[in-house]
Parts: C-alpha cells; structure tokens; sequence
C-alpha cells in the first residue's frame, strides 16, 4: 500500500471514528414525562455537527394531567418561533427556539421545527476554540389533527457541549495503523443507567402483570408493553434483549390464560344460563298450569255468577212487570174516579145551565105576558074612553 493511500486511509477512519454518540434520559418539568435519547457529536475542523438517532418515550401523562398514547406523541424542538413550513400549528404550550451562542454560527431551517422521529442533523460552525455548550429546549408534541399538534410538556435541560479540534502533525506508522476502541467513562455509566432503566422497567411490567385479571388489560400495562417494544428494538445487551422477550412471553402467556379461563367460564356461564333456562321454563309451565286452573275456577265462577244475573234479571223483570201492572190498576182507579168527577161536574154545570135557562125563560115569558095584559087593558081602557066621548083622558093603573 502506498504512502498517500494510507494516509487517507488513516484520516477516514479518524473522522467516521471521531464521531461519539451519547444517551440521555431526559425528564419533564412537571415530572410526569420522561425520554431516552440517543445521538451522537460530530467534530470536523470548525464544523459541528449532531444527530439524533433514537427516542424511547416513557411515563405519558399523570395523575393530575391526561394520558396521551405514547404512539400518537412525539418529541419535537424549534429553531425559530412562528412562521412554520406547511401551515403547522402548535397548540398547548408556548415553544421557544434554542439560542445560539455567540462562537457558534447558523442557518435556521426553512420549517422551524424538528421532529426527532425524523433524525435531523444539526449543523454549526465552530468561531472560537473554547467549549461551546448548546442549550435545546425539547416538547412532547401530540397529534390533534391535520397540521395541528398540541404541546403538552417541556424538557429544558438538555445540552450539548463541543469544541473545536485543531489539527497536529502526527507521525504516521509505515507498517501498520491499529485502531483500539476506548469506553469512555460517560458511555459506561450511561449503559449501566440504561440498563438500570430497562431493569426498572421490567419489574414494572412484571408487578403490573401479575394484577391484572382480566382482559382487556389495562392501560398502564399496555404502554409498558409498548415502551419494551422500543427497548427491544434499540437494545444490544443480549441478556436485556432476552429479559424483554421473556417479559413479553410472560404478557402473552397471561393473555391466553386469561383467555382460557374466560372460554371455561364462558362455557360455565352457558351451561349455567342453560339450567336456568330450562329452571324457568318448567317454572313458567307449572305457572301456566296454575293459572290454567285459577283461570278454569274464575271461568265456572263467571258462570255461576252470570246464571244468578240472569235469574235475577228474570226475577227483577217479574217484579218490575207486576209491580207496574199494579201501579197501572191503581191509575187507571185514579183515571176512572177523575172520569167520574168530571161527569159529576158537567152534569151539575148542566142542569145548573137547565136551571138558570128555565129560570130566565119563565121571567122572560112571566114579564111578556105582564106587559101584554098592561098593553091590552090600556087598549081596552082607551076604547072604552072613545066610546063613551069624553075628551078627559083619565089614568087609571090596574
């Protein structure tokens, strides 16, 4: 191998090997959120650069605050405030960018948001040689609806430090260049809390496992499940890796004999139904047969009851009949004695009438005759008057 192609050689490998990569667990203001973040801080020259790889959501939401799905929520960052690509919009909290100090130089993004799901590079240039530490204020941002997400925790201490590399001659080996990786300090605890964190994890699982009794399971359970899942995914501790796997088997085995059981009882419960299915229809046949002959009594009753309505009836016609025939006997005595009266009266207006006519005729004829014998003896008188010459009239009454 040639001089130039080794020193090449060496320099890549210098520069993909520069690159080191961090996880941090980082944790809410108000505690109740939490998130493991991998990524890594890359130095070329003046140029910083950092990547962020995975995120591994923990805890969504409290006691005191709404639970949120952890597969709906998604951590996301600003580098600018307003004026968002694509009409976003940011509900909840109010975002605030990350500052930029003043040895560090950047271009804000065309967005002005980040979402780490997406892994975006961030990219500085290096203007001093002291240490540059970055503050990034991080939000768990939900989904709400389209172009809508709602910010529901804050996370304000997560940093990044870097500082320039300056570049030095170095002699380089003719023969040979062996690279040996080195374990950082950092790295190993950060593993080691890792670690702790999966381990606490799954005894969280496994002591809510063990309470549930039933299916569905619950909430609390199923995001832990989920948070595995993710552990699993992004784990390399084969012995962790086997723990997850084991707690899952465990989750599974626990659903199906839930299952089972449910089958049994079920089955029991059918069988159950069943017998007091059929308890309730030979209940509901012998009710039958003891209304049929409460129903057949009231029948003969009714029809003892409607032959006395019926001789009544006929006997209370009979009365009725006999009684009217009576007061018809006693009328018609009534009508005949007013008949009788009425007779007696006419007839005593009658010959009151005889009488009174007789008496008038007998006056008229006794006055008639009076005044004919005065008319014929004044007749007779004034003859005689004439006869006898005498011019003195003389008057004389009978």
């Amino acid at each position: 191998m040639k001089k130039s192609e080794l020193i090449i050689l060496f320099l890549g490998i210098t520069a993909i090997c520069s690159a080191r990569e961090y996880k941090d667990t980082l944790i809410s203001i108000d505690g109740y959120d939490s998130f493991i973040l991998t990524y890594t801080i890359d130095v070329i020259d003046n140029k910083g650069v950092i990547e962020f790889h995975n995120v591994i959501k923990k805890q969504i939401g409290g006691n005191k605050r709404k639970r949120y799905p952890i597969k709906d929520v998604d951590v996301v960052f600003f580098d600018k405030v307003g004026g968002y690509d694509e009409g976003i919009m940011f509900t909840g909290l109010e975002p605030e960018a990350f500052s930029v100090p003043s040895n560090l130089t950047y271009s804000k993004s065309k967005s002005g948001y980040f979402f780490l799901k997406d892994s975006p590079p961030l990219s500085f240039l290096i203007t001093g040689n002291d240490t540059v530490t970055l503050s990034i204020p991080l939000y768990f941002a939900h989904y709400e609806k389209k172009s809508e997400y709602k910010l529901i925790s804050k996370f304000e201490h997560f940093q990044v430090s870097f500082s320039r590399k300056i570049k030095t001659s170095q002699p380089v080996v003719k023969n040979e260049i062996a690279l040996e990786p080195v374990t950082s300090t950092y790295e190993i605890e950060a593993n080691n809390e890792y670690a702790i964190e999966v381990q606490e994890l799954i005894d969280r699982f496994e002591e809510q496992l063990q309470e549930e009794y039933e299916l569905p399971f619950s909430r609390t359970l199923e995001e832990l499940r989920e948070e595995l899942k993710e552990y699993k995914k992004c784990c390399d501790d084969k012995e962790l890796k086997n723990k997850i796997e084991n707690c899952l088997e465990q989750y599974d085995d626990k659903e199906k004999e839930i299952k089972e059981k449910n089958s049994l009882d079920a089955q029991k419960e059918r069988e159950r139904a069943e017998e007091l299915v059929r308890l309730e229809k030979e209940r509901e046949r012998a009710r039958q047969d003891s209304l049929a002959f409460v129903q057949q009594q009231k029948a003969e009753e009714e029809k003892k009851r409607n032959i006395w309505m019926i001789v009544g009836g006929v006997i209370f016609a009979a009365v009725c009949f006999v009684g009217n025939q009576v007061f018809q006997h006693f009328r018609n005595i009534r009508n005949q004695r007013s008949m009788f009266e009425m007779q007696q009266d006419i007839a005593r207006r009658a010959e009151y009438e005889a009488k009174r006519h007789a008496y008038n005729y007998t006056r008229n004829k006794t006055n008639e005759m009076v005044n004919k014998a005065r008319r014929n003896t004044q007749k007779i008188v004034n003859n005689k008057t004439r006869q006898s010459g005498g011019n003195k009239s003389k008057n004389f009454s009978i």
